[in-house]
């Protein structure tokens, strides 16, 4: 379980905290409306009520899950003076979000079996990233200008390949713990892991 249902939240956020917990312990497929309803103490009606079905609830997680991380990233202070700072400091949040939030890519790792079916049908997904790339194309183009960073530098693969080296690892915690011998998630691995991820965007980026 990812969230705790404690009472606190109203009927409908309920509903969404324990489809979270749901869609990202058993994927889209897996994932049963009856354990929801169970885990939120409604019924089936009240999910018809407030989502439709379990396909539009699904969509409400995938914004819950999107808004979530750029809502906390929006809180960042940046100082525009000072582009290197402002880049290393978006890959320390997006490395110790992830941490902290393995519901999210577990979430994300489930519309992608999907082939993002359902991503594709909400309205609201490309305004609430949109900031997200905003945020980084300034601080490139501040690089840039300041002549520390390498000219013609994509934001959105920038981002990417910040998400990807985090995203990677953790998804594949069990796998990659397997193969190399390594205990993956210890506090010194994800340290080194977090330091490789670093070092790796900064080499790329700056001149």
């Amino acid at each position: 379980m990812y969230f705790s249902i404690d009472g606190e939240e109203n009927l409908k956020q309920k509903l969404l905290l324990s489809a979270i917990n749901e869609f990202a312990e058993y994927g889209y497929e897996g994932a049963r409306v009856d354990n929801i309803v169970k885990a939120a103490g409604c019924s089936k009606q009240t999910v018809y009520h407030h989502y439709g079905n379990k396909e539009n609830l699904f969509i409400e997680v995938l914004e819950y899950t999107y808004n979530d991380i750029r809502t906390k990233e929006a809180l960042l202070t940046y100082d525009d003076d000072k582009p290197v700072e402002n880049l290393e400091k978006i890959i320390d949040f997006t490395w110790d979000y992830y941490c902290k939030n393995i519901w999210f890519l577990k979430i994300i790792n489930t519309e992608n079996q999907s082939r993002g079916v359902h991503l594709k049908k909400s309205k609201k997904i490309e305004g609430i990233n949109a900031r997200h790339i905003t945020i980084m194309s300034g601080i490139i183009k501040k690089g840039e200008e300041k002549g520390l960073f390498r000219d013609n530098i994509d934001p959105v693969h920038l981002n990417i390949s910040i998400a990807a080296l985090g995203f990677f690892y953790l998804v594949n915690q069990h796998t990659l713990s397997h193969v190399y011998g390594l205990e993956i998630t210890s506090p010194q691995s994800l340290s080194k892991r977090h330091a490789v991820i670093k070092e790796t965007i900064m080499r790329w980026v700056l001149r």
